[in-house]
């Protein structure tokens, strides 16, 4: 789920635009809410800008749950990376998360299908593993990590990647370091993390 703070500040938003039907209690509520509570929606029906308001609420509300229950996971496409990318997939997945990932063909810009899906997103989990012969993840993929940065992070790092390679905003993230050869531990570690 994003973090309460962004919620309570948008469903705070739309009830202002409809005259502010809503106390903070209810606004506390919502922020957490999976559905509009009946007392709530009760209300809500009670007047016209409730009832104008409501669908609105409604639809906030299913897509932040709906983000709560998605990972993004940015991975590269080189053929050597398939196996650790399908067993960080494994790890990820259970029966509450939705996973994500830029592989699926969409049309239009490449760039915008990604954005989206993060945007999509409540977790970014991003496995950073040598892109070629040098030392540096892929550009791409630390391009992706800058742009979730307001995003609930987990960054899985080679070992051998120089951690140099992601400065600047998107770099400033804890990380799990792990082995190309062993790195069943640290992908089990990132996903209890995107659980909590």
């Amino acid at each position: 789920m994003p973090p309460a703070d962004d919620v309570a500040r948008k469903l705070g938003a739309l009830n202002d635009g409809a005259g502010r039907p809503l106390d903070w209690r209810d606004l506390r509520r919502l922020r957490s809410a999976k559905i509009v509570p009946s007392d709530i929606r009760k209300r809500l029906q009670a007047s016209m800008a409730g009832k104008r308001l409501l669908p609105v609420l409604e639809r906030a509300v299913a897509l932040e749950t709906s983000r709560g229950n998605t990972i993004f996971l940015a991975h590269g496409f080189h053929p050597r990376d398939r196996v650790l990318v399908n067993l960080l997939k494994r790890e990820l997945r259970s029966d509450v998360v939705k996973l994500v990932t830029g592989e699926k063909p969409r049309t239009g810009s490449v760039a915008r299908k990604v954005l989206d899906r993060i945007d999509s997103a409540g977790v970014f989990v991003a496995l950073l593993s040598r892109d070629g012969p040098e030392p540096r993840p892929s550009p791409w993929i630390v391009s992706e990590l800058g742009y979730a940065a307001r995003k609930e992070r987990i960054v899985l790092i080679e070992r051998g990647v120089a951690r140099r390679e992601i400065g600047g905003i998107q770099g400033d993230v804890e990380y799990i370091r792990f082995d190309r050869q062993s790195p069943k531990a640290a992908f089990r570690k990132a996903a209890r993390a995107s659980r909590s």
